[in-house]
């Protein structure tokens, strides 16, 4: 299946109606959390038993859903006018930020609502959740992006006069 490179999307976007782009995105970052479930399972296991295990995978779980409806809130911003891709994608991962923030505020005032969650390895399994679904999601937008200016010549080291 070949990429059409005639859309009406601005030039460096991926074009929104190309679904190829959006399952791969959906898909590697969905496994990249399968995979990651099992380890901050056992991580947390082999620190500290089954209490830290849960907190680990639970951080793991809701970070990923957390990361997953902001890919789909992403989808739908693509969609719009191109006038208003940058600030969507803004208040996405804004809203995203300030509602784990917000969780984490809360976790933080009360402790005893949920004695079982171990706040630092909920904390490690939600950290180690948003950089693996981030390198993902570069990952694919590295391989399936177009180029800004894919006719402009970039100088060599040798041509460049200064």
């Amino acid at each position: 299946m070949k990429v059409s490179t005639t859309s009406s999307a601005p030039r460096g976007v991926a074009p929104s109606g190309n679904r190829r782009v959006w399952g791969r995105l959906f898909v590697l970052g969905s496994a990249s959390m399968l995979g990651l479930a099992p380890l901050a399972y056992g991580v947390g296991l082999l620190a500290g038993g089954p209490a830290i295990a849960t907190s680990a995978l639970a951080g793991v779980g809701l970070t990923a859903l957390f990361l997953c409806a902001g890919l789909l809130g992403l989808r739908l911003v693509l969609e719009a006018h191109e006038a208003l891709v940058l600030p969507g994608v803004l208040s996405v991962l804004g809203f995203q930020v300030l509602a784990l923030l917000a969780l984490w505020t809360q976790s933080q005032k009360a402790p005893s609502s949920l004695p079982a969650l171990d706040a630092v390895a909920f904390g490690y399994g939600a950290l180690a959740a948003a950089l693996l679904w981030q390198a993902s999601l570069v990952g694919v937008l590295m391989h399936t992006r177009q180029l800004l200016y894919p006719t402009v010549a970039i100088p060599t080291d040798e041509e460049v006069v200064r």
